[in-house]
């Protein structure tokens, strides 16, 4: 419009100069004209933006009207409401998000909505990605539920409904190995048995110790010497806690730096119930159980170990790192000289294995998990299935423990 302006004064300033030149009263003609152009630019402006306004207007309504076409009616999507919300914990555990997956949303049609709705949650820190709800440790100790709310996207119908976490937990054990001794009130050191798996191996109460780092070493030792069959003879170190703390359920949890040996490794396991005792093969794991976490240097894997029905028995079931779902990638870095936390969570129904917080194996044994008290082990063994071992004389491989923590659920113990 400025423009047009300025070019309109343009055009009357040079009309004007031509009728000075040629007319006797050169001011009244020379208005007219002026008036006459500054007239038909106005008008023309004025027309222009009557048009683009309409033209704006016309799109808002398009806009708009897409916007209203796009919700969709309770006709056009088959129901009303949203009646309810079916999710399932996936990882609660001291120290760790908790996570919950949120497997169905039924409506009042009995449909399944989840795959056309999605979820939001006012609670702040409270993170959501799909169908999986991630809470943050401080929230969950600090609260028994949060508020979700579910929308179905294409009708923009929605409902509010809860999560609740399940019980509280309470640490019940904790040894963080600070000192120069062990502490004798939590652990005994392993019985001196032979460790006859292909070498000529012995437990040590001298190779389980503390190196004032504020760890526990449970090392592995050539001695040099050999048996009567002319084998080199090992020697490692291993304690228990049996007597002293035994639990059933609940979450247990070392922090350890694997061996960096082949030919041995190093275990964090619990034994419940009547495993050590003759007992009737009655094929429950309800009396007694052993579970075991294994790290395997040459195989560069944790074996996830079960058993039942006392320890020399074929009733086992074990998984290596690398069957589990999404597993593989757990251990890709646990033999990289740093220290990682493994963790079995007991419950009234099964046994869940976690390697730096992640889910790598799960099992539910014959007969329901263990109802018996169980004690804690921390050993190092060897045995030619874990390939060669070639520590030569005087030479040692040490597993460091940082702590090992146990922690209740109110929860398990409500029937």
């Amino acid at each position: 419009m400025k423009i047009k302006v300025y070019l309109c004064v343009l055009l009357c300033s040079s009309l004007l100069l031509c009728a000075t030149a040629c007319s006797k009263n050169p001011t009244d003609e020379a208005s007219s004209i002026v008036e006459l152009v500054y007239e038909e630019v106005v008008h023309t402006e004025s027309s222009e933006n009557i048009q683009s306004e309409t033209e704006n207007l016309v799109s808002d309504n398009s806009v708009q009207s897409n916007l209203t076409s796009s919700i969709k009616s309770e006709t056009e999507v088959g129901f009303k409401a949203i009646n309810s919300i079916d999710y399932v914990c996936s990882r609660d555990i001291p120290g760790f998000e908790a996570v919950y997956t949120i497997e169905r949303l039924i409506t009042d049609s009995q449909e399944n909505i989840i795959y056309f709705s999605e979820f939001t949650c006012d609670t702040a820190g409270v993170r959501i990605e799909k169908n999986k709800i991630y809470v943050p440790n401080d929230i969950r100790n600090s609260t028994n539920q949060i508020l979700i709310t579910a929308r179905h996207k294409d009708s923009g119908i929605s409902e509010v409904f809860d999560i609740t976490f399940d019980g509280d937990w309470e640490m019940t054990f904790e040894d963080d190995f600070n000192g120069t001794e062990i502490n004798t009130s939590n652990w005994e050191h392993y019985p001196e048995w032979p460790i006859e798996k292909g070498y000529a191996g012995r437990f040590s109460n001298d190779l389980s110790f503390l190196d004032g780092n504020g760890n526990l070493v449970s090392r592995a030792y050539c001695s040099g010497e050999t048996d009567a069959d002319g084998r080199q003879k090992y020697y490692a170190g291993g304690v228990r806690s049996k007597g002293l703390f035994e639990s059933t359920y609940g979450y247990y949890e070392v922090r350890v730096r694997p061996h960096q040996i082949t030919g041995g490794w190093g275990s964090f396991w619990i034994v419940a119930g009547d495993m050590e005792k003759p007992v009737a093969y009655d094929n429950l794991s309800l009396n007694g159980v052993a579970l075991c976490l294994e790290m395997y240097k040459k195989y560069n894997y944790i074996n996830h170990g079960c058993a039942w029905d006392g320890m020399d028995t074929e009733k086992y079931v074990s998984a290596s790192s690398r069957l589990g779902p999404n597993t593989s990638k757990v251990t890709d870095k646990l033999f990289d000289g740093n220290f990682h936390t493994l963790g079995i969570r007991w419950t009234t129904e099964e046994y869940i294995y976690y390697i730096d917080g992640t889910e790598s194996y799960r099992v539910s044994a014959v007969g329901g998990a263990c109802n018996q008290p169980g004690y804690l082990n921390i050993t190092t063994e060897f045995s030619t299935f874990a390939g060669e071992l070639l520590l030569k004389t005087g030479e040692y491989s040490d597993m460091l423990v940082d702590y090992v923590r146990v922690y209740q659920n109110s929860a398990d113990y409500v029937y």
